[in-house]
């Protein structure tokens, strides 16, 4: 079950990542486009920590499942 869990977040990780460059971040202006949030500092906030926190999430699965 942990390792099915850790190939998701993998999948859910690279997702978010593969759209954000240096020049052109898609998923930025996705985020800012869908009306969810009032400006687009708040959208940005909200992307790095969702990408912070699936980061750090497959690092914690990817830690248990290796113990088990």
């Amino acid at each position: 079950m942990l390792q099915f869990l850790q190939i998701i977040m993998s999948i859910i990780t690279l997702a978010l990542l593969v759209p954000q460059t240096t020049k052109l971040n898609l998923l930025l202006r996705k985020f800012y486009e869908s009306g969810v949030f009032a400006n687009y500092s708040e959208a940005k906030r909200v992307l790095k920590r969702l990408t912070w926190g699936t980061i750090f999430l497959f690092f914690i699965v990817t830690y248990f499942a290796a113990r088990s």
